[in-house]
């Protein structure tokens, strides 16, 4: 019951993250899954997956229903992605579990220095510009983190969003409204892959996880419009940097 209870109170804190920071939950359910409840990478990245869906689902009706979603532009990028995320998914039960955990690590770094680049220009103006933008030149990041995603239950939204804002002058809640659905569909397929693919499934871990996320989020949600959004991302990136050096130190 205590286990319980503490997934809980973890899921409800990595929805207030993942509103107020706007990334992917995977890349924090991935290591707390592995590292606090001792879940191979394999069983942690399914579970993620499954979590993520349920998540992303209430974010994408919530947009829906907002009228800010461009489903087209949703489906047109998650069919880019649709292969990287097949073969990913299957990739993962081929790579040994010490090569997953390095993988994991070098991936949390590289979204720490991401952020400590980005740190809050991402999020300055543009709110509501519009421009008239190729979508071929969105296509080549969910073409490449499709795969991450299938392999590591990661997000493509962190590396997304900035080119969504960048290419076509969106405002950030209209680049997370077109990403969200988009991440809803691949992470339905990645999670479907691996769940035929493990022996067994413990729902405990997916229950109280999902239980947590749907507590989480509309407190997220609230609270991301008093807390300190740079104090927050600071934060993160001192995780990810904690993260990155735990799985890149077990993996030798």
């Amino acid at each position: 019951m205590i286990s319980a209870i503490i997934l809980v109170l973890c899921g409800i804190m990595i929805s207030i993250v993942v509103m107020a920071v706007g990334i992917g939950g995977g890349i924090l359910w991935a290591p707390l899954l592995i590292v606090v409840y001792g879940l191979s990478p394999v069983e942690a990245v399914t579970y993620s997956l499954i979590i993520q869906v349920f998540g992303l689902a209430s974010g994408a009706t919530a947009f829906w229903r907002s009228g800010q979603t461009n489903l087209k532009l949703s489906f047109i990028l998650a069919a880019v992605a649709l292969p990287g995320i097949i073969i990913g998914s299957f990739g993962t039960h081929y790579i040994d579990e010490d090569n997953l955990r390095l993988i994991l690590g070098i991936m949390a770094m590289m979204l720490a220095l991401m952020f400590v680049a980005r740190n809050t220009e991402v999020e300055a103006g543009g709110e509501g510009i519009k421009q008239d933008g190729k979508i071929g030149q969105l296509l080549p990041v969910p073409g490449v983190f499709g795969f991450i995603m299938g392999l590591l239950s990661l997000g493509i939204g962190e590396w997304l969003i900035p080119v969504l804002r960048d290419r076509l002058r969106l405002s950030m809640s209209r680049a997370v409204a077109i990403v969200v659905p988009m991440m809803l569909l691949l992470a339905l397929v990645s999670s479907i892959i691996h769940v035929s693919r493990i022996t067994e499934v413990n729902f405990d871990y997916v229950t109280w996880g999902v239980v947590g996320t749907v507590i989480g989020a509309p407190i997220g949600a609230r609270l991301s419009r008093v807390i300190n959004d740079r104090l927050l991302k600071e934060a993160f990136i001192f995780i990810m940097t904690l993260l990155a050096v735990h799985f890149v130190f077990r993996s030798f």
